[in-house]
This record gives structure tokens, sequence and C-alpha cells, in this order.
């Protein structure tokens, strides 16, 4: 995790002395339908891009949240320990990334790359993801018939972690993972949430499933380990899903 942050802080460095447009402790607000050739970059302060805009780089900043108004156009959107809020109809060419903050997307989005956080959550509501989604310790909700087309992984930290915090990863709304959920530790305590239609077409690997879509005790198989003890379910098939 220390890792993950270093290298965010490391890229965001290199980009404020590679770009104009950049700022230390103002921040940076794009009005409704501009356009901007280059990135924005802040570290104490927050960006606010209005509706309409195009911004053929990156918003970046350190300790500030990010706004972006519906029906915008941005590259890829970064910060540390601020919040990421994206409204209606946004496209986004590369990822949405957050270290600490929360990250919140809103209906008919499409996001090319990964939407990634380390310890904050994310919630998506009707929106698109191209690849995947990735976090450490973040809660997951994915709502509003939102698809996403590779995997959702929980990525086991560097360090020490909480192994008695559960984290939530909750699908509802007849959204669609067309990928597998995977929890890099197995020690890590999961759950999936099948709710109102939501769906995992892959696999599950290391996490315990409660789908209230199908009957009870019929969405998982149950690993034995050799000593012939049941274990927690470590990987499950899920009713829908693909062999």
């Amino acid at each position: 995790m220390q890792r993950v942050t270093l290298c965010l802080m490391a890229i965001f460095t290199f980009s404020f002395f590679t770009n104009c447009d950049m700022s230390v402790n103002r921040s940076i607000q794009i009005a409704n339908g501009e356009q901007r050739s280059g990135s924005l970059n802040t570290v104490n302060g927050s960006i606010m891009i209005g509706s309409d805009c195009i911004i053929k780089g990156t918003a970046r900043s350190v300790n500030g949240s990010i706004e972006i108004g519906e029906n915008s156009q941005i590259r890829t959107v970064q910060t540390v320990n601020g919040s990421i809020n994206l409204g209606e109809g946004i496209s986004v060419d590369g990822n949405v990334e957050s270290v600490n903050g929360p990250i919140e997307i809103n209906e008919t989005c499409m996001i090319d790359g990964n939407v990634q956080t380390v310890n904050g959550p994310i919630e998506l509501s009707g929106v698109e993801v191209e690849r995947s989604i990735n976090t450490y310790n973040g809660n997951i909700t994915i709502l509003r018939n939102s698809i996403i087309h590779g995997d959702i992984i929980v990525d086991k930290p560097k360090g020490s972690f909480d192994k008695q915090k559960t984290l939530i990863i909750s699908i509802g709304d007849s959204s669609v993972v067309k990928g597998d959920i995977i929890v890099k530790a197995p020690e890590r305590p999961v759950i999936v949430e099948l709710k109102t239609g939501g769906r995992v077409l892959g696999s599950v690997e290391n996490a315990e499933v409660k789908d209230e879509n199908s009957t009870p005790n019929m969405n998982t198989e149950t690993n034995k380990q050799k000593s012939g003890k049941e274990s927690t379910p470590a990987k499950s098939k899920l009713p829908g899903g693909v062999s």
C-alpha cells in the first residue's frame, strides 16, 4: 500500500514539472463548455470541471477533491487524499484512481480504463467500466445496470491489515460483472452481496457469496482442506455464470 502511494506521488511530482497548468495551494476551476489541451495539476487545492468540457490531459490532485460536471470528456483522473465525483455522461479515456478518498461515478459514464483505490470506497451507478476494478481496503457498490467488463480484484496489502474487518462488494439493480471476483489474501474476510438481479458471470475466489437472487445455500461450493475440515468458501460459480 505504501509503495502504491509513493508511486502515485512520484507520478504527480513529475507531472507538475512537465505540464503548464499547475497550482500548489490554489484550486482550479474550469467553466462549462471549456476545452483544455493539457493536464490540470494541484497539490492542496481542488479541481472543479464544469459540464460539456473537453480536457485532453489528466486531472490530478494530492490533497484536494476532483469534481467533473455532466457530459465532459477527460483522459484520466487521479488523487491521493481527495474524493472523486463524476457527474452523468462523462467519458474517461484512461483510469480513475484514488488512494485514500472515495470514488463516486454516476449514470451513463464510460470508463475505458480501470477504477481503483487503496483505502477509499467505490460507488458506481449506471456506469460502464471497460477494464477492472481494484482495491485494497475499500468497499465496492455497483448499482443501476452497471457493466464491468473485467474483474473485481481485492489486492493483498504489502504490510499488516485488519483481518477482522469485512470488506463488502455489493452488486445490485441488474448490474453485471463479466469477469471474476478475486481476493488475493485468502485470510481477508470479503462478502459479495448479489441483490435485485446483480450477477457475476465469472467465478468468485476467496470470498463468501450472499445471493439474494437465488435459494439459500445454492450459490456456493464449499472447499475442504486436506484435514477434512470445512473452510470458508474459496471459489464459487454463480447461477448464470459461464463455466
